[in-house]
């Protein structure tokens, strides 16, 4: 984040950050966004889908109606003022609603294990809730990345078309290699076989329009659980030690602090952002009170939907950049 402001200083560009240095950074950060997202499908298990009960579906509808809203509502008046966002497109407060409805499964559940809730009510509600806003916000993201790029209303097709595929023939052939994989060189080979295909499959995705983290997102959501623990243990500490680091200093690097603080007063800041946490706890407190449950239960519930980790920052980096495309697309 203090990127753009050393940008000014001959030294920054020079040892710390040299320019001909962006291109080895953008790639690693890529690769770290492509296996963070197949980590982040591997980590969520669809059997789940017939385990939600009623009070999770509805507080998990109640959350994404109301970050949706509230997304849009915020981005219309981060950017009202034309003469400082002259290029705003309505195209963003749909990635803001995006951004404000993620929940990052993956970190709730680390989140409860620690705190032990993951076994009681309100946990079981929160993992679930959270389940069901992830798949609900990429099938979202995806459709509008997809849509934006192709500029066309069946340009969604191919990537349906690579779902479907990854669906009804990836996984069985998965699910036949795995069944053959019961020694430890077997099961070796089933991960390489795994790790290759993340690639695979996002350069697929990104030739449909779409995103290359589609592909590994939707890999990783057909990929047997049982060898969950084995494919994590050989890449998580590589991705989240190195190649995600990349990454976030990446996003950072586009955050020009001076030109925020100059251009915005600090209330709008200060406003955005206690709306942008209280709206999950909003929606969450008012699921509970038609359902009897307890204030208390409710408030901290909303607090545990707004486990994001780097999902929401991934949402709107995505947003930046296929914001920046329409504009240019459309001119």
């Amino acid at each position: 984040m203090l990127g753009p402001i050393f940008f000014r200083s001959s030294f920054f560009l020079r040892y710390v950050r040299p320019i001909n240095s962006n291109v080895v950074l953008q790639t690693m950060a890529n690769l770290g966004l492509v296996y963070y997202m197949f980590l982040v499908g591997l980590e969520i298990d669809l059997n789940m889908v017939r385990r939600v009960g009623k009070k999770a579906f509805t507080n998990a509808v109640a959350g994404i109606l109301f970050s949706m809203g509230m997304g849009a509502s915020l981005y219309c008046l981060f950017t009202r003022d034309k003469s400082i966002f002259p290029s705003a497109s309505p195209v963003g407060g749909l990635f803001w609603g995006v951004a404000l409805t993620v929940t990052s499964f993956p970190d709730l559940a680390q989140v409860l294990s620690d705190i032990n809730l993951i076994s009681t009510d309100l946990g079981q509600i929160a993992l679930s809730s959270a389940f069901v806003s992830d798949l609900a916000s990429w099938t979202m993201l995806i459709m509008t990345i997809t849509w934006l790029h192709g500029r066309s209303k069946l340009s969604i097709l191919p990537t349906v078309g690579f779902i479907i595929l990854c669906w009804f023939v990836v996984r069985p052939v998965l699910s036949k290699i795995k069944s053959s994989s019961n020694k430890s060189s077997g099961r070796d080979f089933y991960v390489y076989v795994i790790l290759a295909g993340v690639l695979i499959c996002g350069f697929i995705t990104d030739a449909c329009g779409s995103t290359s983290m589609t592909g590994a997102f939707v890999l990783g959501l057909v990929t047997s659980n049982e060898f969950e623990t084995r494919i994590l243990e050989q890449v998580n500490n590589f991705v989240a030690g190195i190649l995600l680091p990349s990454y976030v200093m990446v996003v950072g690097g586009k955050i020009d602090i001076l030109f925020l603080m100059s251009k915005t007063s600090v209330v709008t800041l200060l406003v955005i952002v206690v709306l942008a946490f209280s709206v999950k706890v909003l929606s969450s407190f008012l699921v509970c009170k038609a359902f009897g449950i307890s204030a208390r239960d409710g408030i901290a519930l909303g607090i545990l939907m707004n486990t994001k980790g780097l999902l929401a920052l991934v949402v709107i980096n995505i947003g930046v950049d296929v914001q920046v495309h329409w504009i240019f697309s459309s001119t």
